[in-house]
Parts: C-alpha cells; sequence; structure tokens
C-alpha cells in the first residue's frame, strides 16, 4: 500500500427529489406505449374484407333497430307509469363514468403521493403493479367516453320527443346540441367499455360486469 498516494473522496450522487422521481415514474410508465407489439402478424379482424363485412352488417343491425324499434319503444314508454320512470333513471345514473374515474383517479393521486425512493423494493413493485392497472381502468374507460362523447355532437341524433314526436332520423349533424346527441349512448359506451376494462383485468368479474 502507498501510504504517499493522496486519499481521492467518491463524489456522493445528488439527492433525487419527489418531484423528480413522480416525474421520472411517469415518463417510465409512458414509454411502455412506445413498445413494438410482440407479434408482428395481423390480426384477423383487422383484415379489409372481414372489417368491410362487419361494418355492414352493424350499419344494417343500426338501421333496422332505428326503423322498427325506436319508435314503437318511445311511444310504450310515454305510457310507462312515473315511478317506474323515476327507477330507471336513477339506475342509469351508474353507467356514468364518474362512478370509476374519479375514485381511480384519487387513488392514482394517493399512490403518487406515497412512492417514494426510500420504500423497500417490494413495497415500491407493489404501488407500481396497483398504479399500471388503475392507470390502464382509468384509460380503458375514460377514452372511449372521450371519444364517443365528440362523435355523438357531430352526428347530431334528436333525443326521443324533443322535436315532439319519436321520430327516429332526426339528425342535426355538427349541431353540438345535447338535445341532438342520442347516438351512440354515452351511459352505454361507459358501461360496456368499464366491463370489458375490468373483466380483461380480472376475468372472474366477467359475468357480474
Amino acid at each position: 500500500m502507498n501510504v504517499n498516494r493522496p486519499f481521492t473522496r467518491v463524489p456522493a450522487e445528488p439527492a433525487v427529489t419527489r418531484a423528480q422521481w413522480i416525474r421520472g415514474n411517469a415518463a417510465r410508465y409512458f414509454a411502455y406505449f412506445q413498445r413494438k407489439p410482440r407479434f408482428a402478424a395481423k390480426a384477423i379482424w383487422r383484415q379489409s374484407l372481414r372489417l368491410g363485412v362487419g361494418t355492414v352488417v352493424l350499419a344494417a343491425i343500426i338501421a333496422a333497430t332505428m326503423t322498427f324499434i325506436d319508435a314503437r319503444a318511445v311511444t310504450v314508454a310515454q305510457r310507462v307509469p312515473e315511478w317506474l320512470i323515476a327507477i330507471f333513471s336513477y339506475v342509469t345514473d351508474f353507467g356514468k363514468s364518474f362512478w370509476f374515474l374519479v375514485p381511480i383517479a384519487l387513488a392514482l393521486a394517493a399512490i403518487a403521493l406515497c412512492a417514494s425512493p426510500t420504500l423497500p423494493r417490494m413495497s415500491q413493485g407493489v404501488l407500481a403493479f396497483i398504479a399500471v392497472r388503475l392507470g390502464f381502468l382509468f384509460l380503458a374507460i375514460g377514452l372511449p367516453g372521450l371519444f364517443f362523447s365528440v362523435a355523438k355532437r357531430l352526428i347530431g341524433r334528436a333525443r326521443p320527443l324533443v322535436e315532439g314526436s319519436a321520430a327516429p332520423f332526426s339528425f342535426r349533424p355538427l349541431s353540438w346540441n345535447v338535445e341532438y346527441a342520442s347516438l351512440p349512448s354515452g351511459h352505454s359506451i361507459d358501461a360496456f367499455a368499464a366491463a370489458a376494462a375490468v373483466g380483461a383485468l380480472w376475468p372472474w368479474t366477467r359475468p357480474f360486469m
């Protein structure tokens, strides 16, 4: 050992602030969306012929429903007792994405506040495990609702009895009026998006969802 060799101090690593920690976690999370898919093969349903046939069938179902069911359903609904309408009005509110997105957003905010580099690696892994799944639920439920909220106002289909009758083919495209935003149903979009998202993460919940 050379006692004459001068002692050199190893520079300490700069301390990571909580803001830097959260920003780094967010950057790594969104980096997953840039990864290439594992399977390069084109999905069957994306093939042009199958997609074209599916579009035609869907359009035919929508047209048939509007022609033979919608007007009759509105006529029947006018004769329904008020107490039954009140029950359905109460139940349909549970189809709003609000009941899912707000609790998920609060849970993600709580995880962001609790996450810290001082936590054990096991705790960090558990929080990351939960955050990834909550983030998936938030996007899988929120994005379809946002997309179709814009689409229904561009389509401009009148709600029942807005114009004094149950005319199923009353449209005002690009009106951006809530009275002309009934297709597609926002409650239905939110409900099915929630069912699909929750069922994808936890298959045992599919029958209930």
